[in-house]
């Protein structure tokens, strides 16, 4: 999985994302409105000094022991929902963060293995097309994104050509 700690560039900018409180699972009238007004009458939101909160990218895979850790620590599941309820994005925090704090610290890559290409500088990353297939193919990645069969039928068609025997 791929996380940044505090310090880090991406960190550093995103961690409002968990001191402020965002209402996103309400929709009602006036709820951006609502966020604002919670937010200049409370302190901005604290993290338990013996958590590190890491993350960036809620794409991952994880190995089986991982994956078992993950499902017999209800305790610190229900401790980490808790914390990113109220929270934006919180799905670029909330697993990073577990195995973060976990044994297996020293074990995770920071690796996401998804090939994406943000290089267009917009909220959303580029749309990959067949002249991306030699960069994607020398990627080592697992994964990409984005396609998109309305811009490029034919670039799917290739991978499975390269891919599939």
């Amino acid at each position: 999985m791929e996380f940044q700690k505090p310090g880090d560039e991406w960190w550093e900018e995103a961690q409002i994302r968990f001191r402020r409180y965002y209402l996103n699972d309400f929709t009602l009238k006036g709820q951006f409105f609502l966020e604002k007004v919670v937010n200049k009458l409370t302190r901005p939101r604290k993290h338990p000094k013996s958590t590190v909160i890491v993350g960036k990218s809620q794409w991952f895979t994880l190995a089986v022991p991982h994956l078992m850790y993950i499902l017999k620590n209800e305790k610190k599941l229900r401790y980490l929902k808790r914390f990113f309820k109220y929270s934006w994005a919180p799905d670029e925090f909330f697993f990073q963060t577990l195995l973060y704090n976990s044994p297996y610290r020293e074990k995770i890559i920071n690796d996401n293995l998804r090939y994406i290409n943000w290089d267009n500088g917009k909220s959303s990353p580029k749309i990959l097309t067949a002249e991306d297939l030699p960069v994607l193919k020398a990627s080592g990645k697992f994964f990409a994104r984005k396609f998109n069969t309305d811009i490029d039928r034919g670039v799917l068609d290739r991978l499975d050509e390269w891919i599939l025997p």
